[in-house]
């Protein structure tokens, strides 16, 4: 009798009751943690190689590239590609494929809206800028040196070139605004 108190493998009735709750022991709780550990450096991996390549890209011309006559952002189609991906790897069965697009897919789209909320914030500042300059200024272009009437434009130091440089050499989306409605 004291044989079938200390047996080692569980009765069929604590098996059932394990399958049933979900019980695990010690060991598979550790073999799973390890498990999502290594999910977790896999997605920072993935991560890591989609930014990078965005980085390439945008630094041999940028994110937006023109096709025809409309402009197309590669980050979402990036992101609007691995959101596709991961739906179409559930519907074939492929669900570890699934999770490497839909980590492509969101990576990507978090750079995407960076980029936007980025544009859309120094929009807003040059346009609330604008509001507040001169008559000189407007007619001038904001960021002339001398571009006030009456003002000597040899009289401009250093440090005022300097700074007018540094902000001519970003892209200034307000600029591109008005240019493309002076073409039409």
């Amino acid at each position: 009798m004291a044989d079938l108190v200390k047996s080692e493998k569980p009765s069929m009735i604590r098996s059932w009751y394990e399958r049933l709750t979900g019980a695990e022991t010690g060991l598979t709780r550790a073999s799973e943690g390890v498990h999502e550990t290594g999910l977790a450096i896999r997605q920072v991996g993935e991560s890591v190689l989609v930014g990078a390549a965005l980085g390439v890209i945008d630094g041999k011309g940028g994110l937006d590239k023109r096709i025809g006559n409309r402009t197309v952002p590669i980050d979402g189609v990036l992101a609007g590609v691995g959101i596709l991906g991961s739906l179409g790897a559930i519907a074939m069965g492929h669900g570890d494929v699934a999770h490497d697009f839909r980590n492509a897919g969101t990576s990507a789209a978090t750079v995407y809206a960076f980029r936007k909320a980025r544009d859309l914030s120094t929009a807003k500042d040059k346009v609330s800028k604008s509001k507040h300059t001169s008559v000189a200024s407007t007619v001038h272009g904001e960021g002339d040196i001398g571009a006030d009437i009456g003002a000597d434009p040899t009289n401009a130091t250093t440090s005022e070139t300097s700074i007018n440089s540094e902000s001519d050499a970003r892209p200034d989306p307000v600029r591109e605004a008005v240019k493309k409605a002076q073409k039409r």
